[in-house]
């Protein structure tokens, strides 16, 4: 019988932009499921959650569509 073999990766999730597109869509994520649907894909070798810090200004800002 062969056997397959999950190709490797590794991923970088940038939380901000998942973060404010699902809450633009109105939409709840679960990073724990997107961690395990990559699980299900690849052989991860590395996973990481990036973060950034918005400013309370720079969110005032983004609402302004500008």
């Amino acid at each position: 019988m062969e056997t397959y073999n999950k190709p490797k990766a590794a991923a970088f999730v940038d939380i901000s932009n998942i973060f404010y597109g699902a809450r633009y869509a109105k939409w709840r994520i679960s990073y724990k499921k997107i961690q395990e649907h990559l699980e299900n894909k690849y052989e991860l070798t590395f996973f990481a959650y990036m973060v950034a810090k918005i400013t309370i200004r720079l969110t005032k800002h983004l609402r302004k569509g500008r």
